[in-house]
């Protein structure tokens, strides 16, 4: 009558020497409170006469775990059962086979699956009851089941209780066996191959195991889910996700969004855009994305309309960092950004990534002033950010006489542009010391930027005055192609002068350009070429290499 293992506090088998063994005893196997196997630990069970592992949290992570031939359940959990991690194994086979049977898994708070953990249930229950044990079963009102990035070699049972509330989501992963819920509770099955979708589910993008796609079926009026709970406004899923009692997940868009007003980011929240529209007001400049504290990652989405017909803003951006923000940070990738007031992303204080999105500057009002990204901008706020693969185009705006452009830096921001094209812009990339604080520091990597105005230009003021005092700015050029002026624009009543001779230097190390560049080429590279129709400019360590690039009746 004894268990294996018998613990009244928690119990962790640890490392990848360490392999426990229990067999033919009298009891469970392990029984405890908590038990976590980890960090390439081996737990086998077999011919147990009671359950496998029984507790109240059981936690397997890069761990592998087999239950052979218990009587009762495989494993039994008060609480919740976690199986995560790449290296994860767990394997529930020929139990539950007691009476009228039970299920290889049951929990009565929460199951997860993530991280490419794999768990294979096979040959439980009676084999005369035709029943499927081969499940995870849901045993309370409240249990919910999430299975994200992982493969569950069976199904889920949520339909024992009838006046259940707790959620079944599964994203991204494999589901074998049949998935059921019962009472009130919501079902979200999203880009997953699973047997098929139970009645009333929210299916978007899912397969059936031979492969044929499921029909996409989304309930009225939901646009959004977040852990598994269905939400009918984005505000109301961004509200869950940063509200006190937030878990971890993230908020997937199942159809398109419109907004009504501004949607605050105060902690870590993550979009995904799942190809979906979202929608502002297109007469209106009080509905954006407003980042103060944390990180909103937004991925595969298109936003149209946010104040594009209203009269131009200062400041507004789809995605904005006001200097009042602490540690706050946007990381946009696949994104499409279309009809916008004055910018598609406005950072004054705090941090950014973006990469492969579209930025399309262009919306239909030539004196409204446009820019792809703003960075900086502010006499305190400091930002850092990345910008790759991107494409900005659009904007040929004289607002105020000032540029549009398709990034502006101010002092105080350090950013690296990489592999972005950038064309139709009146400016192409602008450094800006006439506002901000410190040094703006610039570097550019494999762009191809064509301006009609500039290609590449640091302002150091605006026309009339000094710069800001202690401000100073670089830009380094690593390669790309760029069309348009590249020069130091200073007041009216100065010269452009050499460079770096008022705290502002261009570095050119690499690219080409349609005019001379000469007095910004690095020191080591000794030569100029020019193709021989005068419209490419290339710089050179050796004149071996500058013959070569000038071509056929070319010059150095």
């Amino acid at each position: 009558s004894k268990n294996g293992i018998n613990g009244s506090g928690d119990i962790t088998i640890s490392g990848e020497n360490t392999k426990i063994e229990v067999t033919d005893v009298g009891g469970s196997a392990i029984k405890c409170d908590d038990l976590k196997a980890d960090e390439g630990a081996t737990i086998t069970i077999s011919n147990t006469p009671y359950h496998g592992i029984t507790g109240k949290n059981v936690t397997i992570q890069n761990a592998t775990v087999s239950v052979d031939d218990a009587d009762y359940i495989g494993i039994a959990a008060t609480g919740d059962v976690s199986v995560t991690g790449e290296g994860t194994n767990v394997t529930v086979q020929n139990s539950g086979s007691n009476g009228s049977g039970y299920p290889a898994v049951r929990v009565d708070g929460g199951f997860t699956m993530t991280d490419r953990a794999n768990l294979t249930m096979t040959g439980n229950g009676p084999t005369e009851s035709g029943a499927d044990f081969n499940a995870v079963r849901l045993n309370a009102v409240e249990a919910t089941a999430t299975v994200e990035g992982a493969s569950l070699n069976g199904g889920i049972d949520g339909t024992t209780i009838s006046d259940r509330t707790g959620s079944i989501s599964v994203s991204n992963a494999t589901v074998t066996g049949n998935i059921t819920n019962g009472g009130s509770a919501s079902t979200v099955l999203l880009n997953s191959q699973i047997n098929k979708a139970p009645e009333g589910a929210i299916v978007i993008g899912c397969t059936d195991t031979t492969g044929e796609k499921i029909e996409d079926s989304v309930s009225e009026g939901v646009v959004a889910v977040y852990n598994g709970t269905p939400y009918t406004s984005l505000k109301q899923a961004v509200e869950a996700a940063t509200g006190d009692d937030a878990k971890t997940g993230d908020i997937t868009l199942v159809a398109n969004v419109s907004l009504t007003e501004k949607i605050s980011i105060t902690k870590d929240v993550t979009i995904v855009g799942n190809g979906k529209t979202i929608t502002g007001k297109t007469d209106n400049t009080g509905v954006y994305f407003e980042i103060t504290a944390g990180t909103l990652n937004i991925s595969n989405a298109k936003l149209t309309g946010f104040g594009d017909t209203a009269a131009t803003q200062t400041g507004f951006g789809v995605f904005k960092i006001p200097n009042t923000a602490s540690n706050a940070k946007i990381i946009a990738s696949g994104l499409t950004v279309e009809k916008f007031n004055r910018a598609a992303f406005d950072v004054r204080n705090g941090a950014f990534e973006i990469k492969d999105c579209v930025i399309n500057c262009d919306n239909g009002q030539e004196a409204a002033l446009t820019k792809g990204i703003v960075a900086g901008y502010d006499t305190t706020g400091t930002v850092t950010g990345s910008v790759e693969g991107c494409t900005i185009t659009g904007s040929n705006s004289t607002y105020e006489g000032w540029s549009s452009n398709g990034v502006e830096i101010s002092a105080g921001a350090e950013v690296k542009i990489s592999n972005t094209r950038i064309d139709s812009m009146k400016g192409g990339i602008s450094v800006a010391r006439n506002y901000g604080h410190g040094e703006a520091k610039v570097t550019l990597e494999n762009c191809t930027v064509t301006g009609k105005d500039y290609a590449l230009r640091i302002f150091e003021s605006n026309n009339s005055s000094e710069p800001v005092a202690g401000s100073s700015a670089s830009l380094t050029v690593q390669g790309g192609a760029y069309t348009g002026d590249v020069r130091i624009s200073r007041k009216d009543t100065d010269t452009n002068g050499e460079n770096n001779a008022n705290g502002s230097t261009i570095t050119v190390t690499g690219g080409s350009f349609d005019s001379s560049v000469a007095q910004y080429a690095d020191s080591s590279l000794q030569y100029e070429a020019v193709t021989a129709d005068g419209k490419q400019f290339t710089y050179h360590k050796t004149v071996e290499e500058a013959i070569a690039a000038a071509g056929s009746n070319g010059k150095i």
